[in-house]
């Protein structure tokens, strides 16, 4: 029964198939017929498109018949290439074997549809014989040991690039103090030059400060780092090894680095505040002033790109009115993030002598200070989630034992963790977990027994423990809502060393911010103080009022009773101009427990960024008059570079200048620029000034390109460059602009012929179009030379004639190149005849009587030049002279006849069109 089933199902779909062929039209049969054809091959995978021998119909593919093994290595190669892997290569190549069809569902044109199978698919083209392989992405290999491109370690575009930042306040009731910072950045062929300095007149970091001197210089994938530096060395991704480490160094180090590597790098952090009121943002390091900036009242945060790179504690400061309002001690953990590919290894050697630490309180400062150290770090991806890294610091007999490990967890999460073991028994723990939401960080140093010093020297004269949990949310409705919880204790010694005292702490802030209808915000904070057991809560109402004006009320409690409470107007955009933002606050202010109850503050701050330079200022006075001051910020950028003295408000280790020379002393728009980062478009804008900068990110890959034809300009110098950026480097951009003149005119012959052809010559020329018969459009560059010819004619358009208003020149000539009296020989009605030039003669000297005399029964022929006449004569005679013609030599003394080749070609440069108009 079965077979007999098998018999009717097969002769049911042999009959089918026969219908089927019978119902193709015959002229389409040769469409199904195979053909064996050399078929352009391609994976889609970043591989050059490989031609092998296939045997094809209309939409079926398959192993040829002849050569087939050859077919099939080639195909198999070629796949291995791609880094398709072996699972689904054979997988096709069995396919082939039998014939594979064209997916269907491609629509429009086959060569450029897309398809995401579940496997694989081929599309193919039978039109233009192109097949395409289309794969799931799970059947490529993932490869991360690809081969790496290193930059070119030499620097074409070195320069000399300084910044400087000055910080100040005065206030009645305090000193005066200052603080400038000045970064010399000099780039060298190989390398560069770092010099970091500091000034200031603080009491707590007086007079000059050396951050770092050094120099720096990358080659492939190796790195040299040497000079004196305040800080920890940064250097690669064995960075994470080494936290909070607090002591200056002068030293070599030597390793491994991914500088030049062609690529992206990593991404940063944010670090939030909180104001209660408009003050300022003050972030400290080590004493000193990295960061100052004007704040609004409510919940902010500041990049950490805006942040020097490295792991390190930063003091960071909310003050209003010159008084603190809040601090916090913050561990900032902006690592370059050398990432490496699983299997990588980053390695550091670092050998110096320690100068001396950021606290220097105990006698540990000064017995290391000037003796050798050496240290040596190692860090690997074993795991694409997983980093783990060991390393040794060695000085004067004693040693500290690292390791350390990063992990990538799920939902965003990092866990970094490291430890340092001291051989007295001391030890360092520090750990981090976050995820840009939620961050836990954790730190714990212990000193150990007394027989060793190097980790007192490293980290801290005491042990300590500090503990921090923060999180913070913004709902979609708009909602934001944080907290923050810290815990330490830290043993402070004396000078000799001995235990002074032992304190412990805990604080806890939290807030949220509503936004309610109509622009109004409320917005909530709580913080708890164990140290004086004080619960302080602030409630802020802020109402938008129109024209930039609003009104915010502010109740603050303290652990027992209201304490404050402020009433205020505030006004954006005080001054007029668009360049400077600026915010008055004038409050009403009731404190319950105070003489003054109720006093009146006025608040005044302005920002602005100019092309050379920003700033800003803060300024307070209060209605008892003894509280008042300003405090500010002013920095600006210089770029040396050739005979070039540039400034600039933007910061950088790097730039991107493009210097236009135009012809043109204004221009609405010199181009259009697209700046590309690494392969992605970082920028794209029309340009308006002859100098234009761009800051540039170092260690990167950059196009930059300018397009002028969309702004009707000729390009004849650079437009384009491609470099890779390195610390103090300008990189230069020079287009030549030219401007476009189109223009349009009629042209015939000496005959009154129109003529069929025109060529321009010479380097003003850009384009030439026939419009129709004699008519021709004539594109042509500003100020360059250009002659227009037609055959053997020179074509002429008079000075006259030629306006920047205008764009049609009318009827003009193209005439034979000859001299005075020479002909050339023309036919007129089957009969060849001879064409004398007899001259250009000024409009002037060209009369009735005058044709008459040279005429003489001869055919003349006049053709306007402008203000010069043109003149034939049509003659039979083969030696004609001016004797011949009545004009004797006293008269073309007066006439002064001229030739063609005596009008200058600068009478028909666009130069001369410029002074004309």
């Amino acid at each position: 029964m079965k077979k007999k089933s098998s018999a009717f199902i097969i002769s049911v779909l042999a009959m089918c198939f026969i219908r089927a062929q019978a119902q193709v039209p015959e002229s389409f049969k040769s469409l199904y017929d195979f053909k064996e054809k050399r078929v352009r091959f391609s994976t889609l995978n970043d591989k050059s498109d490989s031609y092998i021998i296939l045997s094809t119909n209309y939409n079926t593919i398959r192993l040829p018949n002849k050569n087939k093994d050859e077919s099939k290595y080639e195909i198999e190669r070629y796949l291995e290439e791609s880094s398709l892997n072996s699972e689904i290569i054979k997988i096709i190549l069995a396919d082939l074997e039998n014939g594979v069809s064209s997916d269907n569902s491609c629509r429009g044109k086959l060569s450029e549809c897309v398809v995401i199978p579940e496997v694989y698919s081929f599309v193919y083209d039978y039109d233009e014989n192109y097949l395409r392989l289309f794969a799931n992405a799970k059947y490529f290999n993932k490869n991360n040991n690809v081969e790496k491109v290193y930059a070119n370690p030499e620097n074409k575009s070195n320069a000399l690039i300084n910044s400087n930042d000055i910080y100040f306040s005065s206030y009645n009731d305090q000193d005066y103090n200052y603080t400038i910072n000045n970064k010399s950045l000099l780039g060298l062929s190989l390398g560069h030059i770092t010099a970091d300095l500091s000034y200031s007149n603080s009491e707590s970091s007086k007079g000059l400060d050396i951050k770092e001197l050094s120099y720096d210089i990358s080659v492939d994938n190796t790195r040299l780092y040497l000079g004196n530096f305040k800080n920890d060395v940064r250097f690669n991704s064995t960075d994470f090894l080494s936290t909070n480490t607090r002591y200056q160094q002068t030293s070599a180090n030597f390793g491994s680095s991914k500088n030049l590597l062609i690529g992206e790098r990593g991404a940063y952090d944010k670090l939030f505040y909180y104001a209660p009121t408009n003050g300022e943002l003050l972030i400290y390091r080590d004493d000193r002033i990295i960061k100052q900036m004007n704040i609004g009242e409510g919940q902010g945060f500041i990049s950490y790109d805006e942040l020097p790179s490295g792991r390190y504690e930063v003091r960071v400061e909310v003050v209003v009115a010159g008084q603190i309002i809040s601090s916090e001690v913050v561990q900032i953990y902006n690592s370059s993030r050398d990432t490496l590919a699983v299997g990588d290894v980053d390695y550091l050697i670092s050998s110096g002598v320690f100068n001396s630490n950021s606290y220097g309180q105990s006698t540990y400062a000064d017995y290391f200070e000037g003796k050798f150290f050496t240290k040596g770090l190692l860090a690997s991806r074993v795991l694409s989630p997983l980093t783990v890294g060991v390393g040794g610091l060695y000085s004067d007999g004693e040693w500290a034992a690292i390791s350390g490990t990063q992990i990538y967890l799920p939902y965003q999460f990092t866990l970094e963790m490291s430890f340092n073991y001291f051989n007295n028994g001391s030890y360092h723990f520090d750990s981090n977990l976050g995820n840009g939401i939620f961050s836990l960080r954790n730190e714990n140093f212990s000193t150990g027994n007394d027989n060793g010093n190097l980790a007192q020297f490293v980290y801290s004269d005491g042990k300590y423990s500090r503990t921090s949990l923060s999180g913070n949310y913004r709902f979609s409705n708009g909602i934001y809502i944080y907290s923050i919880i810290s815990k330490g204790t830290q043993t402070i010694l004396d000078s000799f060393g001995g235990s002074q005292d032992t304190y412990s702490y805990w604080s806890a802030t939290s807030g949220f911010n509503i936004p309610l209808k109509n622009g109004i915000n409320l917005g909530i904070s709580i913080d708890y103080q164990d140290s004086d057991n004080s619960l302080n809560t602030q409630m802020n109402l802020s109402v938008p009022l129109g024209s930039g004006y609003s009104s915010s009320s502010l109740l603050a409690f303290n652990t027992k009773s209201l304490n404050q409470i402020r009433n205020s107007i505030n006004k954006t955009d005080v001054f007029t101009s668009k360049e400077i933002n600026s915010n008055l606050s004038i409050a009403q202010n009731y404190y319950v427990r105070e003489e003054d109850k109720n006093t009146i503050d006025m608040v005044l701050t302005a920002s602005t960024k100019q092309e050379n330079w920003q700033g800003s200022a803060y300024t307070y006075v209060d209605s008892t008059g003894e509280k008042r001051g300003v405090s500010g910020s002013l920095s600006s950028n210089q770029m040396f570079y050739g005979n070039n003295i540039v400034w600039t408000s933007d910061k950088s280790d790097a730039y991107g200048v493009i210097e236009v020379d135009s012809s043109e002393s204004e221009q609405d728009t010199y181009g259009y620029v697209t700046v590309r980062k690494n392969g992605k478009l970082q920028n794209k804008s029309f340009i308006y000034e002859k100098r234009t900068l761009y800051p540039l990110n170092i260690y990167n890959e950059y196009d930059i390109n300018i397009d002028t034809e969309s702004v009707s300009l000729i390009n004849l110098g650079e437009s384009k460059i491609n470099e890779f950026v390195k610390p103090g480097s300008v990189v230069k951009l020079e287009p030549n602009l030219k401007n476009i003149l189109s223009f349009v005119s009629s042209f015939d012959d000496v005959m009154g012929h129109k003529v069929n052809n025109i060529v321009c010559k010479g380097l003003g020329c850009h384009h030439v179009q026939k419009i129709t018969d004699g008519v021709f459009q004539i594109s042509l560059m500003d100020g360059l030379d250009f002659e227009l010819y037609s055959d053997n004619n020179i074509c002429i358009i008079p000075e006259s004639k030629i306006s920047r208003d205008l764009m049609n020149y009318g009827r003009n000539h193209c005439i034979p190149n000859i001299e005075p009296m020479d002909n050339i020989f023309v036919n007129i009605n089957n009969e060849e005849k001879s064409l004398y030039f007899i001259g250009l003669f000024e409009n002037d000297f060209i009369t009735d009587d005058m044709l008459k005399i040279i005429g003489n029964d001869r055919s003349s022929i006049v053709k306007d030049m402008g203000k010069f006449k043109a003149v034939y004569i049509l003659s039979e005679e083969s030696d004609l002279d001016y004797v011949k013609l009545g004009l004797n030599d006293k008269y073309l003394d007066i006439v002064k006849v001229k030739g063609i080749q005596e009008l200058s070609i600068k009478d028909l440069s666009l130069s001369s069109i410029k002074s004309k108009n």
